[in-house]
């Protein structure tokens, strides 16, 4: 049920939370927390009681550190210290409950985080680690925030906080891949940059700070001009009330690698933001409808600065989970869903609905998407519910698997089908030509993402209508079916990929396979991981005391190690493709090169939408931004990027100087000396010439290509005695060589270290034999 729908049973509503004074517009939201079964958090709704449950979270959480004093530094922390300071924050909280007349059942469930788990708030001065740990520029932007404005009460809002920190419930650790990655990477690579930003969530008591206030604050603090920082207040572009602060880096002109001047765009670390509430965010909202409305189950972190036992002030987090997580699962959590006319709803753990208006394409492909890549990183399958409550153990039940059925059929049939078939039958169902082609590769970016989030259960989604392999493989692990919406379909939205299936079903069974591979194989490199722990454990108690360990139980945890590692080798040699895969996107993506024979320019057309022809869709080949995006997905649509002349003609010149055959690394080094620099794309540029003729390529299976002219080609003889010969010549020159010696000489011998060993071991292996003859 939507929120308007909702409005008109408001009167109704109003009587049975008019005690709590409400404003009519969060009525609704009311109603939704009674039936998930969340009326305790209902007081929560009122920005007193909000402010009052904010402020005894932070009080608690300084008392606790001021009572126990724990260091700030890892090194000088005991393991039982989080824990400790937990359980005197519950106690506190409890008093403070009392006294202020609140339902200590209101409390949420909380986790300490110390600052060294704050990855980007706080990090070592090198990468030793004993290293001191000290606040970093974020850090200081909090603690002054802090220090300005005592009623700000800040939260880190962490996308996958609750994977990262253990916050996540014991049911669904049970992952059969492993825990998905922090937000925010860890700064031991000493990079200056990050690869993510900061979601700062604020929220206030009062009218002050605004937007403004916090820039100017953060811009003379800590993000100044001077230093080339940036700290103002910016309006989104897509969401027009999204109105926050963004810090970060300026834009300014730079040489790329072909040596001309550009402009580049500012870099973003990060923005703060008040709670959004009906499009607008600002800092009169509460924050649990925006937690409501947001479908990712974020845990927010509030974060307190405080001065440990030593060292300076760092900031400690408190992550606050208000629904519990699964711990309190056994409620009927799962909202109604109701199709009325065109619209249709779906509803997962524990909030929001998403609506498909059939009436308005962007906005229902918007959903779709959305829908996509937020299952992927939630923790509840989508599933139609019954009237009747429903609980955990009932979703094991056979009967209650055929709602996940019913809710694969009105998804393929009202929303993905319908959405084809309109967009097939009217050139313009999806907007202009500009916008044809962003919503293609959003649909692109959004899919890859969710590939990040659950690579299993959104691959088995993407397939034909219908199609379910979860029924009788016990491989897949999971507690609801999951079907094949349609997606890769002929009448859906990858027809081309779709029809290439459906022609070669030994296709959709290889993906399929390979998927069960996979899965296999992470369960036993998990088994695998634990038992190598737990045997490293054991010896080392046997070598501090002699005899406390049983050697028969070592004996049998290392044969069922050795008997994993045999079964994992098993599976890689039956599928070896899955040797260097790690993640779930680089599986699905393998998969597509695989078809299209490495071309992707062929991967592209496979994927590309109903709603762009042949022609409309190639074009997305000549813009840079979406190619850049493209090489963000998979690192191997680097092909499609135009090659420069200039590297072309350079890389030719350098060719034509050998006057004997060379390699890769000859050309490269050779490249670096004359021109004062390493040309990133010089395999795909030598590609590009030995197809023009100029040069012949000889490829020395298990070693290297070698490289010539055809004169000189004709006059190699036999290419590996070549290549020794080369050895010969550099053990000579550099005898007694270390490995570390060598990778400074690199150049002197042209070839990589396994193909200089192997060369190697041949030769002594050579000499050994005329020794003895």
């Amino acid at each position: 049920m939507n929120i308007e729908s909702r409005f008109r049973q408001s009167d109704d509503l109003l009587s049975r939370h008019e005690f709590l004074k409400l404003e009519r517009r969060l009525i609704p939201y009311a109603d939704a927390l009674e039936k998930t079964g969340f009326d305790r958090l209902i007081p929560l709704l009122d920005r007193k009681v909000e402010q009052r449950v904010f402020r005894g979270l932070e009080q608690c959480l300084v008392q606790a550190l001021g009572k126990l004093n724990p260091s700030n530094q890892p090194s000088q922390r005991t393991p039982d210290e989080e824990k400790n300071i937990r359980l005197e924050i519950q106690e506190l909280m409890k008093k403070y409950a009392e006294q202020h007349g609140m339902d200590p059942k209101m409390m949420p469930t909380m986790k300490v985080i110390p600052p060294d788990k704050l990855y980007g708030l706080a990090a070592p001065l090198n990468l030793f680690p004993e290293s001191m740990w000290m606040m970093t520029d974020f850090g200081r932007a909090i603690h002054v925030l802090k220090n300005n404005y005592p009623d700000l009460y800040l939260f880190l809002y962490a996308g996958r906080a609750r994977e990262s920190e253990g916050t996540k419930s014991r049911y669904f650790r049970r992952d059969i891949l492993p825990e998905k990655s922090y937000r925010l990477q860890v700064l031991s690579s000493g990079e200056e940059t990050l690869n993510t930003d900061f979601d700062f969530l604020a929220v206030t008591s009062s009218v002050t700070p605004n937007n403004r206030q916090i820039a100017r604050l953060l811009q003379e603090k800590v993000f100044r001009k001077s230093i080339g920082n940036f700290a103002e207040v910016k309006q989104g572009t897509s969401r027009p009330g999204f109105e926050r602060v963004d810090f970060g880096i300026p834009g300014a002109l730079e040489h790329d690698e072909e040596g001309i001047l550009r402009l580049v765009k500012s870099t973003s670390f990060g923005h703060v933001f008040f709670p959004g509430f009906e499009g607008v965010y600002n800092q009169n909202n509460p924050l649990l409808p925006f937690l409501m409305a947001n479908a990712r189950v974020d845990i927010p972190i509030l974060l307190i600065p405080h001065r440990g036992r030593d060292g300076p002030v760092m900031i400690w987090g408190l992550a606050v989970d208000f629904f519990r997580g699964f711990e309190d699962v056994a409620r009927s959590r799962l909202m109604q869903q109701l199709w009325l006319g065109h619209h249709f709803s779906v509803a997962f753990y524990p909030f929001p609905e998403f609506t498909f208006p059939i009436r308005f394409p962007q906005q229902l492909f918007f959903n779709l998407r959305y829908l996509f890549r937020t299952i992927a990183w939630g923790d509840k399958q989508l599933i139609v519910r019954t009237n009747c409550p429903t609980l955990e153990e009932d979703l094991h039940n056979s009967k209650l698997k055929d709602l996940a059925r019913a809710t694969q059929f009105y998804l393929t049939n009202h929303v993905i089908y319908s959405l084809a078939f309109e967009a097939a039958a009217d050139k313009y169902f999806m907007g202009t030509f500009e916008q044809r082609l962003r919503s293609g590769f959003s649909l692109l970016e959004d899919i890859a993402m969710a590939l990040d989030g659950d690579p299993i259960a959104t691959i088995l989604r993407l397939l034909p209508a219908g199609h379910c392999f979860t029924e009788k493989e016990q491989v897949f692990d999971t507690n609801v079916n999951i079907y094949g919406l349609g997606i890769i379909d002929k009448k859906g939205i990858w027809p081309v990929l779709g029809q290439r299936i459906e022609e070669n079903p030994e296709l959709e069974k290889r993906l399929v396979s390979r998927l069960k591979a996979f899965i296999e194989m992470m369960n036993l490199e998990e088994k695998i991981n634990v038992l190598t722990n737990l045997i490293l454990t054991l010896e080392r108690n046997e070598k501090i005391r002699p005899g406390s360990v049983d050697t028969d139980r070592l004996s049998k945890l290392s044969q069922r190690k050795d008997l994993y590692s045999v079964l994992k080798k098993y599976i890689l040699d039956k599928e070896p493709s899955l040797k260097n895969i790690e993640f779930g996107r680089k599986l699905f993506f393998d998969f597509l090169f695989e078809i299209a024979g490495g071309d992707p320019t062929k991967v592209l057309e496979l994927l590309r939408p109903v709603w762009c022809s042949e022609k409309d869709w190639g074009d997305i080949c000549k813009r840079k931004r979406y190619i850049e995006g493209l090489i963000e997905i998979d690192d191997r649509f680097r092909k499609l990027r135009p090659l420069s002349e200039r590297n072309i003609k350079r890389t030719k010149d350098v060719m034509t100087s050998f006057n004997q055959p060379f390699t890769l690394l000859d050309v490269a080094n050779r490249y670096e000396l004359r021109f004062n620099g390493r040309c990133k794309r010089l395999p795909e540029i030598i590609e590009a010439i030995t197809k023009e003729g100029l040069i012949i390529e000889l490829k020395i299976p298990g070693l290297c290509s070698l490289y010539g002219p055809l004169k000189i080609m004709d006059k190699l003889g036999d290419p590996v005695m070549f290549l020794k010969e080369r050895v010969r010549r550099f053990l000579r020159d550099f005898p007694h060589s270390t490995y570390e010696e060598w990778r400074r000489l690199e150049e002197a011998v042209g070839l990589k270290y396994d193909v200089f060993y192997w060369l190697q071991r041949e030769i002594e292996s050579e000499e050994k034999q005329e020794n003895k003859t």
